[in-house]
């Protein structure tokens, strides 16, 4: 079948009752006729976070458009098309297009580091561009991290998904292939339809050559494995694994460095996409994927009819059972709840044990920086360094470090909130989603600063006024000739009289300086296990809530059955009748989709 006759089918289809009367089956049947009219093949560009995913697309381009960082800096999804002559639209969700540069420094306003960035307001980013391999209707779709901690940028990079017709799946050589990475395709791309994947294995030139083969060797082996290759069922296409420095590449292409570019692996990687975006291998893909997709769309009508049909056939025994038996689910709260809390709390003390960690690492750190600082300081001020200067660094230290680890704990608070989702939604067979109100920002307080520090400068005027006299006592007996060598060591003796007082201020401050950070740690870890067991405790309750909250939906629904059959206000026949018909019609209609 090809995409006409695809486009012919969804537009019979749509005119049938049971699609005309459920509006999200006309809206994924209107989204497919609408992929085929555009008549584009879509490459995704994915990966979690920090993968080198825009240095990737940069080094396809041959320029630096995209911005780069450390840090996670797409928040957009970028469509790349090909045009002779560059241009840029920006497409906000309010329907507004606005042209812009074709440069980094102009879509640097919509990165995600930029406080106050203007992605939320952004629905994507179109850009045209002269490269050669998108002459084809071919798009490159530049993604936000799949695991990234926003999480706005993971629902947008969820959003893509339905429309690619191949991805390009970065990993980074340091942590090939993680447990996450191998989950997100297995429960997010390849349930969709997708099976067309070219891995690469991204900062390359960060391993050791002695290493090199036995990596890749083995990552082809948990590649092989985690797609049930070698099986009567593979899950992907083949395995297509390619090594790349991206960042090597583009440096090498944006300076004319040959080395760097042969050295990178960036010509092998053009040389497999251009066999893999060859115009008649990627008309039939493109005709297969519209297949799929309706087949799908098909599937899930059919089952829904059959779930309608299973209803209206049961007796009314069978309904009285099923009733039964969500009562006894209902009458089981407290051992359900229990189970979500066993669950919720194993979750919790995973989250305090990472958090631990890091807050023992950070406590060793800062002492280490603040010692070496106290130890580094000549001045005569002691009293206000200590005072002011290091219990503002601690300060200003801890609140940094807050400002970075909430992130890290509301993402962890979060992947619970969906794991309990998805299995809920697993469990009753349906999309649920809890969306608790989860208080995301932790503020920490200012800590008292309890440490005195010695006050210098009054053994210095002291110290003055002593030298002065001696110098006048000496001057007195030996005469004016020597007077610079009084000078001299009168300054000598300033100068260790000083310096013996600081290093023992310094000696003595330092103990107590330990003691209070030990002390301000201990504050902050209890600060934030009580955070974090209120923000769980909250997912908990939603859990619950929701969980009790589908049993009486689904009791409802079953009683109303059960009400109607008895009191024969339903004509059961009828209806299973025309469910029957529906169905029977939706399969002669579709008896061809292949």
């Amino acid at each position: 079948m090809n995409k006409q006759e695809v486009n012919e089918k969804i537009k019979e289809l749509i005119n049938l009752p049971i699609i005309k009367n459920n509006q999200k089956l006309s809206k994924e049947l209107l989204n497919l006729q609408r992929t085929i009219d555009n008549d584009v093949y879509c490459v995704v560009v994915m990966g979690e976070f920090k993968r080198g995913k825009s240095t990737f697309v940069n080094s396809l381009l041959g320029d630096k458009l995209l911005p780069m960082a450390v840090l996670p800096e797409t928040a957009t999804v970028n469509f790349i098309m090909y045009s002779e002559k560059p241009y840029l639209q920006v497409i906000y969700k309010n329907g507004v297009i606005e042209n812009g540069e074709v440069n980094e420094t102009f879509l640097k306003q919509f990165s995600a580091r930029v406080e106050g960035s203007k992605a939320t307001d952004v629905n994507y980013i179109r850009i045209g561009y002269p490269v050669e391999m998108l002459k084809n209707h071919i798009v490159f779709i530049d993604t936000p991290g799949v695991s990234d901690l926003d999480e706005t940028r993971c629902d947008v990079t969820y959003g893509i998904i339905p429309i690619a017709n191949a991805i390009i799946f970065l990993m980074d050589a340091n942590t090939p292939f993680t447990k996450s990475e191998r989950d997100f395709i297995v429960e997010r791309l390849i349930p969709q339809g997708v099976d067309d994947i070219l891995f690469i294995l991204n900062k390359y030139d960060c391993v050791d050559e002695e290493e090199e083969d036995d990596l890749l060797d083995d990552l082809n082996i948990r590649l092989r494995k985690a797609f049930a290759m070698d099986t009567d069922n593979p899950k992907l296409k083949k395995i297509t694994l390619l090594t790349l420095s991206a960042s090597m590449a583009l440096e090498g292409i944006t300076e004319n460095n040959e080395l760097y570019i042969n050295e990178s692996g960036i010509n092998n990687v053009k040389d497999t996409l251009l066999e893999m975006l060859d115009s008649s291998k990627i008309e039939i893909n493109k005709n297969k994927y519209y297949v799929t997709k309706l087949n799908n769309i098909i599937g899930t009508i059919i089952r829904g009819i059959d779930t309608k049909i299973a209803m209206h056939n049961a007796d009314i025994e069978s309904m009285n059972k099923i009733a039964e038996s969500l009562r006894d689910m209902i009458n089981k709260k407290s051992s359900n709840g229990e189970k979500i809390e066993e669950y919720t709390k194993q979750f919790e003390n995973n989250i305090l044990l990472i958090v631990d960690k890091s807050i023992s690492f950070f406590n060793q750190k800062l002492k280490e920086d603040v010692i070496s600082e106290i130890k580094d300081y000549p001045g005569s001020n002691f009293k206000d360094f200590i005072e002011i200067h290091i219990a503002k660094k601690i300060q200003k230290n801890i609140e940094m470090w807050v400002g970075t680890y909430s992130k890290n704990i509301n993402f962890l608070i979060k992947k619970m909130e969906q794991e309990l989702s998805f299995g809920l939604s697993k469990n009753f067979n349906s999309k649920i989603n809890l969306n608790t109100k989860i208080n995301r920002e932790f503020k920490t307080q200012k800590y008292l600063f309890a440490v005195e520090a010695t006050d210098l400068s009054s053994d210095n005027k002291i110290m003055n006024y002593l030298t002065a006299g001696i110098g006048v006592a000496i001057m007195a007996t030996i005469g004016s000739l020597l007077a610079p060598l009084v000078g001299t060591f009168s300054s000598s003796v300033k100068e260790g009289f000083f310096k013996r007082n600081l290093d023992n201020a310094k000696t003595e401050i330092i103990p107590e300086i330990e003691s209070h950070i030990a002390s301000v740690m201990l504050k902050l870890q209890q600060e934030i296990h009580m955070h974090i067991s209120n923000q769980c405790k909250s997912v908990r309750l939603n859990t619950e809530y929701a969980f009790n909250a589908i049993l009486e939906k689904y009791t409802e629904e079953v009683n109303k059955q059960i009400n109607a059959k008895i009191s024969k206000n339903e004509d059961t026949e009828k209806i299973i009748e025309q469910l029957i018909l529906a169905r029977k019609e939706l399969i002669s209609l579709c008896s061809n989709v292949k």
